[in-house]
């Protein structure tokens, strides 16, 4: 992504000259990156070593539309022949007679799921592409895709490219779990969440203003509390390893299940050394004890999905308890007993009451339907119940981290 935008052609040599040498062979790029450049700059420097490489582009924008120029209904999106005109497109930029891995963008609401899969089954059969996959997809739509393959016997995607890192967690509420049962390979995108995860940040300071987050404007929606909780507890891991900050993120989501490599940009020789190192042996589980999973914003998010599928306030309620323990253990450790420790037990024991109450001004008909069930309103009662009873157990008998 960042070749001939942030890196000019010889760093870019140089960066892919030493990635291969350490055993690197996957490289991601898109037609859209640096207007088509990021494609020609690596058609020039690959050479004879592409034979040896497993190179991937997407499909889906047109350049024109990040610059402010006009682009007509059928350049841009998911069509066929939008999907046909941009693969030879590629295929000129790379210098290459077929592309390894072909991938959708995103989603197009503009064109029939079944128009877009037939055309990527046409380019696999006709040999330009090996295999296709999709970047940015939701669960369902994911699934609509393999399940329009399925029944057309089409080509599938044999992978997806979610954003997914430390402070950007989503995909594992459905989508890792999706890949995993379908076998379809996940290689996230900015495993350091846009650079905030290197180290290079700290709270209350501005970032620099030739830094990746300074301009793409990303700086107001990253630091936040949360994000800086996380950053703290990579940070001592990396202490303790012996690593840098950005080796110890890249480390892991590399090792989370169902992921099958992570894609990193290098503006510079250094970043790319050092992004080199991040440690693929060294067990990073318990890092995931040490950062908040969920934050409210993703909680409100998953009342209302919950909502939507049909899902049981059973499984809300325990997300906020999550959610909940998970916010207060990042302050410290304290017993019960003490007097943080009790209010920290009150607010576990409280919290189904004041989720109702949430449910309640979130989705008043949802809320409404159960208690005029007669199994809904056992439902409820059994939940709330279950909750106060656990949350006492647990005030009296463990600590509760805060």
């Amino acid at each position: 992504m960042t070749f001939g935008r942030e890196t000019d052609e010889k760093t870019a040599e140089k960066i892919l000259d030493r990635f291969i040498e350490v055993g690197g062979n996957f490289l991601d790029t898109a037609n859209v990156y640096a207007a088509g450049a990021s494609e020609e700059i690596l058609g020039r420097i690959l050479g004879e070593r592409r034979k040896d490489l497993i190179v991937a582009t997407k499909v889906r924008f047109n350049a024109n539309i990040f610059i402010g120029k006009a682009v007509g209904p059928n350049q841009i999106g998911l069509s066929r022949g939008h999907i046909m005109s941009e693969v030879e497109a590629s295929l000129r930029r790379l210098k290459m007679d077929y592309i390894d891995l072909y991938q959708v963008h995103s989603w197009d609401f503009e064109t029939p799921i079944e128009e877009t899969m037939r055309a990527l089954d046409d380019l696999v059969r006709h040999g330009k592409v090996r295999y296709i996959g999709a970047s940015n997809f939701t669960a369902w739509q994911l699934m609509k895709s393999l399940w329009v393959s399925d029944k057309h016997n089409y080509a599938r995607f044999d992978c997806l490219q979610p954003q997914y890192s430390l402070i950007s967690r989503e995909i594992e509420r459905e989508i890792l779990p999706l890949c995993r049962y379908e076998g379809v390979g996940v290689i996230p995108w900015s495993p350091l969440g846009g650079g905030f995860l290197t180290g290079k940040y700290r709270s209350g300071q501005r970032p620099p203003e030739d830094s990746r987050l300074a301009k793409m404007d990303m700086w107001n929606r990253l630091a936040d509390e949360r994000n800086y909780s996380t950053l703290e507890a990579v940070e001592h891991v990396a202490k303790e390893r012996g690593r840098a900050i950005s080796q110890v993120a890249l480390a892991w989501v590399n090792q989370q299940p169902g992921v099958s490599s992570v894609i990193y940009g290098a503006r510079t020789e250094e970043q790319n050394e050092q992004n080199l190192g991040a440690p693929l042996d060294v067990a990073l589980y318990n890092l995931a004890e040490r950062v908040p999973l969920l934050d409210v914003r993703f909680f409100v998010s998953a009342v209302v999905l919950q909502k939507q599928t049909g899902g049981n306030l059973g499984e809300i309620l325990t997300q906020l308890a999550h959610l909940i323990r998970e916010r207060f253990r990042l302050k410290g450790q304290v017993k019960a007993s003490s007097a943080h420790g009790r209010t920290t037990a009150l607010v576990l024991t409280i919290m189904p009451l004041a989720t109702t109450v949430l449910m309640l001004w979130l989705a008043p008909g949802y809320l409404q339907s159960m208690v005029a069930d007669s199994d809904g309103k056992w439902l409820i009662a059994g939940s709330i119940a279950g909750q106060i009873v656990g949350q006492v157990i647990i005030r009296k008998i463990i600590k509760i981290k805060v």
